[in-house]
């Protein structure tokens, strides 16, 4: 009680700053936002590109679906960048590889229905089996999917739907997490998708697409201290930007907070969002597991964004660990 009401003192005594996490996802974002909003007034934004917003605004009525929060915050954001209020904006980077593989696990519905290769033909129907084991489970499960399964969605997507009023979070979780290790076949297929459909210059066009339009900078104009992993920006009078690598040390990256955000002290909440998700275990497995061409590693790691934000010995322990792995028994 003391401590909530400590922070919120703190907030108060420092309404007069905004803190905006602007960054592409994937990045380590939320654990920065957690801990920076204890203290200040805190945003966290992925776009701020006033077409892409349309755009996304556009196929989200299109789609007869409600509009995305977070795009709401965006056009908040960008009112309040034409105001006199102080601004501190923080934001991330990483390197693409990781960033795209962990972005198209986080998206695999969306890769996976109506593909002959989907969730369940991978083998995620091993996870079934916590359910079918029992009975009334079995039952809740079979009655709502009788309801739902013409509608658009993945199987997984649909028992998480039949079991919501029926289990809390952690039991549905436990129930639906599933441990088994892909054949190369099914790693194989997976590779293909994330390959062939995922868009992988997200990540190195970024800057260029999103933050550089926004903010009317070109970030790589300015240099970038690749060995201590981070760059100060004073864009104008009122607005000041810090880029951190996401790949540095949480006890660094406190310092980096402290300095720009001129407090004492900051704590940050680490929280690995992908390890409560049902895809975890496969996720890790094929991380652990995953090889690419000479030519996908050669447009990744030879970009403008990494020669800007990576050492050259980074870029070529990144090259190692992607090429030429052997699949693990």
């Amino acid at each position: 009680m003391l401590e909530k009401i400590y922070y919120k003192v703190n907030k108060l005594l420092r309404s007069d700053t905004i803190v905006i996490i602007y960054q592409m996802g994937k990045v380590g974002s939320s654990s920065i936002y957690n801990s920076v909003n204890r203290y200040f007034k805190t945003y966290h934004i992925h776009y701020l590109n006033e077409k892409i917003i349309s755009q996304i605004y556009q196929k989200s009525k299109d789609k007869n679906q409600s509009v995305p929060l977070h795009l709401e915050t965006s056009t908040e954001v960008l009112n309040l960048l034409k105001s006199e209020k102080k601004i501190k904006i923080i934001s991330l980077i990483r390197e693409p590889i990781s960033r795209n593989l962990s972005a198209f696990f986080e998206n695999l519905d969306n890769f996976t229905f109506n593909q002959d290769y989907n969730l369940y033909k991978l083998g995620i129907n091993k996870q079934l089996k916590g359910i079918i084991e029992n009975r009334q489970l079995l039952i809740i499960v079979l009655d709502n999917l009788g309801k739902e399964f013409k509608t658009k969605g993945s199987l997984i997507s649909l028992i998480e739907k039949a079991l919501k009023t029926e289990l809390n979070n952690k039991d549905k979780l436990n129930l639906l997490k599933y441990s088994f290790q892909p054949s190369p076949e099914e790693i194989l297929k997976l590779k293909e998708l994330f390959i062939n459909q995922y868009p992988h210059n997200l990540p190195i066009d970024w800057f260029d697409i999103e933050l550089n339009k926004s903010l009317k900078i070109d970030i790589f104009d300015y240099p970038f201290n690749k060995e201590s992993g981070f760059v100060k920006i004073q864009i104008n009078p009122q607005t000041e930007l810090l880029i951190i690598k996401s790949e540095i040390a949480n006890f660094i990256k406190k310092n980096y907070l402290k300095d720009f955000l001129n407090i004492k002290k900051i704590n940050i909440f680490n929280k690995n969002e992908s390890e409560s998700k049902y895809y975890y275990e496969v996720y890790n497995f094929i991380k652990q597991n995953l090889s690419f061409s000479e030519v996908y590693l050669e447009k990744q790691l030879k970009s403008k964004y990494m020669k800007h934000f990576y050492t050259k010995t980074e870029i070529k322990n990144l090259r190692n660990k992607w090429i030429n792995k052997t699949l693990k028994k």
